[in-house]
C-alpha cells in the first residue's frame, strides 16, 4: 500500500472535522508522495564521495580506502553527478556490486564532481547526509600534473606556458554549458582548466554552505605523501572505520621533466592571493607560496 494508506486517513480526518477541502487534500497527498520518492532515493546511496581535485591524489587515497575489507571495491569513476546525471539513480547503484554486508560502504571518486558548477547542488538534493572527502595540492604543481596528462592523452600539442595562456579561450563560457551535461563542454573544460582547477575557495563554498562540516574532511597531498598513516588514520576515522596499517603502496609511473624556473615563479604570484582565501575560508594552512 505505500504511502496510501496515511492519503486515504488523512481524507477521512478532514471529512469528520469538517475542514475538508481539495486544495488541503492535494497538499496532503503531493506531501505524502514526496516522502514516499524520497523513502525510494534513501535505500540506497554511496557513503563517501571523493570529489576532488584533479591530480592532488584522490586516485592514491582511492586506492588505500579500498584496501579496507568493509569498503565496496570499485576500479572506475562513474562520474554520475558530472556526466552521467541524467542516466538516473538506478544507473548510478548499478554501476556497483551489492554490499556483502550493511557495514560495508559503497565511495565514489570523481574529480570534476569538485570542479563542476552544479555537482554539489545534485550531491545534495539525493544525498544529503553523505560524507565529502576533498584532498587538495599545491596549485602549482596540480596545473603542471594536469598538462601532462593531457599531453599524454594526445589532447594537447601546446607547451605549457602557451596553453597557460590559451586556457582562457579555450575554456571561456564552458562552465555554463556543463550544467546541461554537454558532454563536449565538459571534455574541453576538463583538459584545459588548468590555471581554474587550481582556485580551491571558489569551488568548496559551495559544499561548505551545503552541507555540514562534520560531513566534509579536507585533506592535503603533501600530509598524505608526508605521513601516509596518520592521514589515513584520520580518514579512516572520518568514515567510521577501524584503521588498517598493511596498506600496499601506490605507484604512479608517469614522470614528466621539472617546470621552467620563471614559470613556477609567475604561478606561485598568481595564486598567491587565491591561496590566502582558501586558507581564511578553511582555517588551515597549506605553506604552498614557493
Amino acid at each position: 500500500m505505500g504511502n496510501i494508506e496515511p492519503m486515504f486517513y488523512s481524507y477521512l480526518f478532514l471529512k469528520k472535522m469538517k475542514t475538508f477541502s481539495l486544495p488541503l487534500f492535494f497538499y496532503l497527498m503531493v506531501f505524502f508522495l514526496g516522502e514516499s520518492l524520497h523513502a525510494k532515493t534513501e535505500k540506497w546511496s554511496p557513503d563517501f564521495l571523493i570529489i576532488g581535485a584533479q591530480k592532488s591524489g584522490t586516485s592514491a587515497l582511492y586506492y588505500y580506502l579500498q584496501q579496507h575489507p568493509l569498503v565496496v571495491k570499485k576500479a572506475s569513476e562513474t562520474r554520475f553527478f558530472d556526466c552521467n546525471f541524467s542516466k538516473g539513480v538506478g544507473w548510478y547503484k548499478a554501476q556497483y556490486p551489492e554490499r556483502k554486508s550493511p557495514k560495508q560502504l559503497i565511495g565514489d571518486k570523481s574529480p570534476f564532481y569538485l570542479f563542476h558548477p552544479d555537482v554539489s547542488q545534485r550531491v545534495f538534493s539525493l544525498y544529503p547526509k553523505v560524507k565529502i572527502i576533498i584532498i587538495l595540492r599545491n596549485p602549482v604543481d596540480r596545473a603542471y600534473s594536469h598538462y601532462w596528462l593531457t599531453v599524454r592523452g594526445g589532447h594537447e600539442t601546446l607547451s605549457f606556458e602557451e596553453a597557460l595562456k590559451a586556457e582562457y579561450q579555450r575554456t571561456k563560457g564552458l562552465k555554463e554549458k556543463v550544467v546541461h551535461d554537454l558532454l563536449d563542454s565538459a571534455h574541453t573544460l576538463r583538459r584545459y582548466s588548468y590555471s581554474q582547477r587550481g582556485l580551491y575557495a571558489e569551488q568548496i563554498k559551495p559544499w561548505l554552505s551545503l552541507f555540514p562540516k562534520e560531513q566534509i574532511l579536507i585533506l592535503s597531498l603533501n600530509d598524505l605523501m608526508a605521513n601516509q598513516k596518520a592521514v589515513m588514520e584520520e580518514t579512516f576515522s572520518f568514515l567510521g572505520l577501524e584503521p588498517i596499517w598493511s596498506l600496499q603502496p601506490y605507484v604512479n609511473d608517469h614522470p614528466y621533466p621539472p617546470m621552467n624556473p620563471e614559470t613556477r615563479k609567475e604561478l606561485v604570484e598568481y595564486f598567491r592571493g587565491p591561496n590566502q582565501q582558501l586558507e581564511e575560508l578553511l582555517g588551515k594552512k597549506f605553506n604552498w607560496d614557493k
